[in-house]
């Protein structure tokens, strides 16, 4: 069973986290099977619907959607991606699985990102 990280690193030892950037220059993430996959039917349909929501994301600040929506595509990313790493996260743990450190790095990585996005927009808008 193949565990890996999203998105690919083109060196597993050293993982990429998202970076959303402001968003004008971010481009939309595609899923690649053969590069994504975990090999985990459930975790894979979760990272699918957070790169959904993440060209959501990207889309709504291209578009000037308006703060409001902002918020409350960040409100979901936020409470989903807690959701989804936690169950990834326990997953890995009892896989043993060898990039479970460096999966948790990126996890916090996007954490932070995430935050920073929220509380950029909450205090400067878009």
């Amino acid at each position: 069973m193949k565990l890996g990280l999203t998105p690919p690193s083109p060196d597993p030892a050293k993982p990429v986290p998202f970076h959303l950037g402001n968003g004008t220059n971010a481009m939309a993430i595609s899923w690649h099977q053969e590069s994504m996959s975990t090999g985990v039917p459930e975790i894979d349909a979760e990272h699918k619907e957070l790169l959904r929501r993440f060209n959501d994301f990207h889309e709504a600040v291209k578009n000037r959607h308006g703060k409001e929506a902002l918020e409350r595509t960040l409100t979901f990313l936020t409470a989903y991606t807690a959701s989804h790493f936690t169950h990834e996260e326990a997953c890995i743990s009892w896989l043993r699985c060898r990039a479970a450190e460096a999966n948790k790095v990126a996890h916090d990585a996007m954490r932070g990102e995430i935050a920073k996005i929220k509380s950029r927009i909450a205090s400067e808008g878009i």
